[in-house]
């Protein structure tokens, strides 16, 4: 919780789950749209896949049981490749990690925040390489448009927008936590 609160889900960013599943993605990927459903329920399938871990973990004695460790960590790690290889952009770590809430809720307090200028994208910006990529650095893992950021609730601090933008149109802010 510490990191969330002072640099946002920067964590997100260095996270071996999802390491596991861009690992899995280089050998194959179909990059499908995230269904819509999963969009609408959003903030919900966090809260369901948090619950679930938690019930989970105490059913099966995640703490005490080294084997049960194993199986459960196998199965998240599974379920984040197969989401990677088969949706776009992180599907797991937006719609069904556990921690992806819980860090989001901290973030928010966070005193940085990544946001795009308004102006200078809407004026000056054609090519949206800050959402899209380039050929040489991803767009954002997670289909944030920095120009609509209004929470770092989702933002996982990456970098690649401030890389890939050309107009410098996406800072780095420190602001009062709210």
């Amino acid at each position: 919780p510490l990191s969330a609160l002072l640099l946002g889900r920067l964590w997100c960013g260095v996270c071996p789950i999802a390491g596991i599943g861009e690992l899995v993605e280089r050998i194959k990927r179909f990059s499908r749209p995230v269904p819509r459903i999963f969009k609408r329920l959003d903030f919900w399938m966090l809260l369901g896949a948090y619950l679930v871990v938690e019930y989970v973990e105490g059913v099966i004695a995640v703490d005490s049981r080294p084997g049960a460790t194993a199986g459960f960590l196998v199965v998240i790690l599974g379920l984040a490749a197969l989401f990677t290889v088969l949706y776009e952009r992180h599907a797991f770590c937006r719609y069904l990690c556990p921690l992806a809430g819980w860090l989001g809720a901290y973030a928010t307090l966070a005193p940085f925040e990544v946001r795009g200028n308004k102006k200078i994208c809407q004026t000056q910006c054609g090519q949206h390489t800050c959402y899209k990529g380039t050929d040489h650095t991803a767009g954002c893992p997670v289909s944030l448009y920095p120009a609509s950021v209004t929470s770092n609730s989702e933002c996982l601090m990456c970098g690649n927008c401030l890389k890939n933008c050309e107009s410098r149109g996406v800072q780095v802010n420190v602001r009062p936590p709210v």
